[in-house]
């Protein structure tokens, strides 16, 4: 392991636009590679199968198969559903949505505001998707009238 020391976002943009060189050695770069086994593994500690992973965060079983064979990109509203169905705290969901190459949670943004809270709080998916459709957001995830309908 590289003993560089790596700067934060922040840094590297001060250093740039103080017109300063600033090495690749000194950037973390996201690594889907290691969010996709990171994920694995809190699959397989958390739920006994990666499909009731899929229906608890609401994602299709196939999809999610293949996101973690490297076969498909994970949108970020997807993500998010993944790492509240994973339990994840604020700090370990950040850093899956930059190792995911989406955009990162914003706490002056009113719908990323109640995510973060959601995720301080520990509130499950469907409450917080409630929530955010009574707030007049978009929900992190559609209900799918046709698996509903098909049970009753």
């Amino acid at each position: 392991m590289d003993s560089t020391q790596k700067l934060s976002t922040n840094e590297i943009l001060e250093k740039l636009e103080a017109d300063e060189e600033v090495s690749e050695m000194q950037i973390d770069f996201p690594d889907t590679k290691t969010l996709r086994s990171d994920i694995y593994r809190d699959i397989s500690e958390r739920f006994s199968s990666q499909f009731q992973c899929a229906q608890e965060c609401h994602i299709s079983p196939s999809f999610l198969n293949e996101f973690l064979n490297s076969n498909k990109h994970m949108r970020r509203d997807k993500l998010l559903c993944l790492c509240i169905g994973l339990e994840y705290d604020i700090a370990k969901t950040r850093a899956a949505l930059r190792r995911g190459r989406v955009a990162d949670l914003y706490p002056r943004d009113a719908r990323d505001y109640l995510i973060l809270n959601a995720l301080r709080l520990h509130t499950s998916l469907d409450e917080l998707n409630e929530q955010l459709l009574a707030r007049g957001f978009d929900p992190l995830y559609e209900e799918d009238t046709k698996r509903k309908d098909s049970k009753n």
